[in-house]
Order: C-alpha cells, then structure tokens, then sequence
C-alpha cells in the first residue's frame, strides 16, 4: 500500500459498490461444479455492514475474531479492485 500512497498519491478509496454475492465456502473451490447450479445458494453481502463490523471489534481496541479476517478480505478485495480499475491506465 506504501507504494500506491507514495507513487500514486492514493491516500482514499472510494468504494462505489455496497452490496456483493457471497458464495458459499463449499462451492467457492469446487472447480468440478456448474457455476449456474450455485444460483440459489448465494447470499448478498454488504461492505458498509462489513465496515462496521471491522470497526466495533478492531478499531476499538478489541481483539479480532476469527470471522473478522472474513471481512476485512472482502474489503481489501473491494479496494484492490477499485485500485485496479483507477490505476491500470497510469501502469498499475
């Protein structure tokens, strides 16, 4: 991230999406299944809700559950992501 904030002058990521499917752990790396038989299994997920989460048990001091890496990956892929599409036309 040093490399962004210096190279690029990132300092904020604006998360234009809220809302995610998330995709159940036994499917997620099954390679053998039909990725149109999972459709009734997903789930929506929220990066505000994610957010918040983080905030309640991380940010204020209290130790971090196992869950919450669970989050904090979703919104690191979110800001990867984002980071990808606004950087890729400058060289990454």
């Amino acid at each position: 991230m040093r490399h962004v904030i210096e190279t690029r002058l990132v300092s904020e990521v604006d998360l234009k999406n809220d809302y995610y499917w998330v995709v159940p752990e036994d499917s997620m790396y099954n390679m053998n299944l039909n990725p149109g038989n999972i459709q009734n299994s997903l789930e929506v997920g929220s990066l505000a809700s994610d957010y918040e989460i983080l905030c309640e048990f991380v940010l204020n001091g209290n130790e971090p559950l196992a869950s919450n890496f669970r989050e904090a990956g979703r919104i690191l892929i979110a800001v990867a992501q984002t980071l990808e599409r606004s950087l890729a036309g400058e060289g990454g």
